[in-house]
């Protein structure tokens, strides 16, 4: 990509130019090799160099699947090799690794596998990772049922049990049961519900923004059920909604989801999503204060995120689509606290900062896309985009629009052709005799 500039500006008008973003070359390489029918090896590398003397970083990793002829029975794992160079500081390495074995098909299935990220392992890039420095140890179970039986067409039922790990000193964090399961009936009506259990305390290592510092986590456990109508039809809806609970401190949050859908006609269908989730008493994270400390508060929480997408087909190869969405978040505090050196929470009254806030974001895609030849595609983006943050407690849905129109917008337009090389169509052909 070719570098990315941009104009700031001063309190007294003065102005002038700085690289955002300076020249980047983004490249993947794969090599693949099928075996066995159902197995494979592979050998990825992602690579983004900076010039200009900015962070350049490279990944590395083997992927491997290995299972008999039915895909019964398998093994796979990863090996994943990260370096960051920064300057002239010394290379940052890292290191992530996956193994899984189980049963996959059948009316029983099982896995069991382990997972783990270094401290310093880091593939964001070229890629997207929320967290390093983590173990998870896995096992699961599930039941399938694939044959009609009375008015079921199919179900699934799963638990899963995780255990977590902190990577730098091997502590433990959590212990985690989920369940879930899934009916399919005869009318195409499914329904269904997840759940997941923390039946002790755990440890966030994440949450309190300081290296090595955690705080206690209470146990608890949430609960969700959905349905979802034939798709079939002209008019469907999805529908979900499922509450939290902590078995202590009086914690509790509940949310609903609401997703219609209407098919126009052949070429035109439009998507509709009304979201809202609110944690109740909750304590979380709120700033650090003058000292260096994590400060952590009891709060009320809405958040709204609410969607409307429409899309026309012109052609199986041809659409264009349009999406508009609003994300609206208000928190208010009612205590603050600090921690202990034990991750536990006790009353902070010296903190009278207010960290109560309102945050929106508005925003509208609209994509044309073609597909001209077979994997290749034209994309015509043109993007608008509102943020509006505000350090006050706004609890009225309405007012964080309005208000959210009057705060700055953002408008892109781009154009993507991805053309699909196959090695094939450049080999010569031979004539025909």
């Amino acid at each position: 990509t070719s570098p990315s500039m941009a104009i700031v500006g001063d309190s007294l008008g003065n102005e002038r130019s700085i690289e955002t973003n300076p020249l980047t070359n983004y490249n993947m390489f794969v090599v693949d090799q099928p075996f066995m029918k159902n197995s494979f090896v592979s050998l990825v590398n992602t690579n983004v160099t900076r010039f200009g003397g900015e962070k350049d970083a490279n990944v590395t990793g083997i992927l491997t699947k290995i299972a008999d002829q039915e895909n019964n029975y398998g093994f796979s794992g990863n090996l994943l090799f990260s370096r960051i160079y920064n300057g002239n500081k010394p290379p940052l390495d890292g290191i992530s690794y996956e193994a899984e074995a189980g049963k996959y098909n059948g009316n029983y299935t099982w896995t069991l596998g382990r997972k783990s990220l270094s401290d310093t392992y880091n593939h964001n890039d070229l890629g997207y990772l929320s967290n390093n420095n983590e173990i998870k140890t896995y096992t699961s179970f599930g039941w399938n049922q694939f044959e009609p039986k009375g008015n079921l067409i199919r179900r699934r039922s799963d638990l899963t049990v995780n255990v977590g790990q902190y990577f730098t000193n091997k502590d433990f964090t959590y212990l985690q049961f989920q369940a879930n399961s899934f009916f399919l009936f005869k009318s195409f009506f499914a329904m269904g519900f997840n759940s997941e259990f923390y039946p002790l305390a755990g440890k966030d290592y994440f949450a309190t923004r300081i290296p090595g510092k955690y705080v206690k986590l209470l146990p608890g456990g949430w609960i969700n059920g959905w349905i979802s109508t034939d798709y079939r039809k002209k008019v469907a809806l999805d529908m979900s909604t499922g509450i939290f609970r902590t078995f202590d401190q009086g914690i509790w949050q509940y949310w609903i989801n609401i997703s219609p859908r209407y098919r126009v006609n052949n070429h035109l269908s439009i998507f509709a999503s009304v979201n809202f989730e609110a944690p109740r008493n909750e304590v979380g994270w709120a700033t650090i204060d003058a000292d260096g400390e994590s400060v952590f508060g009891r709060r009320n929480v809405n958040t709204f995120v609410n969607t409307v997408t429409t899309t026309y087909t012109f052609t199986p190869k041809m659409s264009l689509s349009l999406r508009v969405r609003h994300y609206a978040l208000s928190t208010k505090y009612s205590e603050y606290y600090k921690l202990n050196e034990k991750g536990a929470w006790y009353a902070y009254p010296q903190f009278t900062e207010s960290q109560d806030l309102t945050f929106n974001a508005f925003n509208v895609d609209c994509v044309y896309q073609w597909e001209f030849t077979p994997s290749s595609f034209l994309n015509i983006v043109w993007k608008n985009s509102i943020t509006d943050f505000k350090g006050q407690y706004i609890p009225n849905y309405y007012s964080n629009l309005k208000t959210t129109f009057e705060a700055p917008q953002l408008n892109s337009f781009s154009v993507r052709v991805v053309y699909l090389l196959d090695y094939q169509m450049l080999k010569r052909r031979k004539p025909v005799s």
